[in-house]
This record gives C-alpha cells, sequence and structure tokens, in this order.
C-alpha cells in the first residue's frame, strides 16, 4: 500500500512537472509574441510619422507650385504687355542711339 502511494506521488509529481514545463513554453511563447507584436506596432508607428511627415511637405510643395504657377501666369501677361510695346517704345528713341526701329 505505501508502495503504490509513493508511486501514485511520483506519477503525480512527473505529471505536474510535464504541466508546469508546457504552461512554461506556452508563456514564453506568448512573451515572444507580444515582443514582436510591440516591435511591429513601434515600426508601424515610425512609419505613420515618416508618411505623415511626407503627405505635409507634399502639401506644401502643392501649395508652392500652384502659387509658382500663378505668379508664370502674371509675369506672362505682363511680359506681353511690354513685347506689344516695345516697337512703339523704341520708335520714340531718338534714331542717333541706334535704337529706332527701321524705316
Amino acid at each position: 500500500m505505501l508502495k503504490a502511494l509513493v508511486l501514485t506521488q511520483h506519477c503525480i509529481r512527473r505529471a505536474n512537472d510535464r504541466e508546469r514545463q508546457s504552461l512554461t513554453g506556452e508563456r514564453d511563447l506568448k512573451n515572444n509574441s507580444i515582443r514582436n507584436i510591440e516591435n511591429d506596432l513601434h515600426s508601424m508607428y515610425i512609419r505613420e510619422k515618416e508618411i505623415s511627415s511626407q503627405i505635409r511637405d507634399k502639401d506644401v510643395l502643392e501649395e508652392s507650385i500652384s502659387r509658382m504657377r500663378k505668379e508664370i501666369v502674371g509675369l506672362t501677361t505682363k511680359l506681353k504687355v511690354f513685347v506689344d510695346l516695345l516697337p512703339e517704345t523704341l520708335s520714340r528713341l531718338p534714331r542717333e542711339q541706334g535704337f529706332g526701329c527701321p524705316s
């Protein structure tokens, strides 16, 4: 009877050890998974910040391009006015200076 009790306790201890090892392994796997997820989340956070910065830069550049295009349109209009006025202005200059239009 005592031998059977010792044998039963030994079997119970071995079963408990296997269960503890199994639980420890499962815990380690879950901890590793959590660490990997945290690392991925951190990488995504950094990437999100980079993309947000790129979007802000793109918006600033698009606004700058729009302003420059408007400026080009205005300057082109002024240039056309000056080009249209150039023959008349040159014809008014004294011919001695060599700026007059040929007759």
